[in-house]
């Protein structure tokens, strides 16, 4: 990847128990399936984690991406004693 292209999210383990999540796309409910699973990979690697999600890059999502993010976030709060969101 060149240093000028931004990947459309991260889902980065920083220190500890904290796990990053940044958003700057999500173009496709695919696209919402993909970041899905990397967040439950991590998950099952620090069972304990506090979710960090980086929303800060303004980001307007079609109807049925919003959707997917919303059920997302949903499922994510039904396991996650620990979230944030910037």
């Amino acid at each position: 990847m060149k240093a000028t292209e931004q990947r459309s999210w991260t889902v980065e383990k920083v220190v500890g128990h904290l796990v990053e999540l940044r958003v700057h796309r999500l173009e496709s409910v695919d696209e919402v399936k993909r970041f899905s699973n990397a967040i439950v990979r991590m998950g099952a690697s620090t069972p304990e984690a506090v979710l960090l999600v980086d929303l800060r890059t303004p980001v307007v999502f079609a109807q049925p991406v919003a959707a997917a993010v919303s059920e997302l976030m949903t499922r994510a709060n039904k396991v996650r004693h620990k979230t944030a969101i910037l």
